[in-house]
């Protein structure tokens, strides 16, 4: 989702656009980009005005960023597995080793 928006600080007033890889709904898309400004730009919720929302096919996307989670055959690694009791009754509180999280 590609938003066009305009932040109002007091002297200064920014027009952006801002691309968003929220898959579920516009509204979190929205909510997502007004926390990433508040946290990375310092900009308040009543200081950004948004001006247009649209959702784009994937080959209209600018980021290179964005555009390196379109392929559907993407896979991460998995850090940290957690080894996990196979019941309740064999859970112990202390372990007698140490975990191997080494995968």
């Amino acid at each position: 989702m590609v938003f066009g928006f305009a932040t109002k600080v007091v002297p200064v007033i920014t027009t952006c656009t801002r691309n968003t890889m929220i898959l579920t709904t516009l509204n979190g898309a929205v909510e997502q980009m007004y926390t990433a400004m508040a946290s990375r730009h310092r900009v308040r919720f009543p200081c950004i005005q948004i001006i247009k929302t649209a959702t784009i096919p994937a080959k209209l996307c600018k980021r290179d960023n964005t555009k390196q989670f379109h392929n559907s055959k993407i896979k991460f690694p998995l850090v940290v597995k957690k080894v996990r009791p196979p019941t309740r009754k064999l859970k112990t509180t202390y372990k007698a080793s140490r975990p191997n999280l080494f995968m």
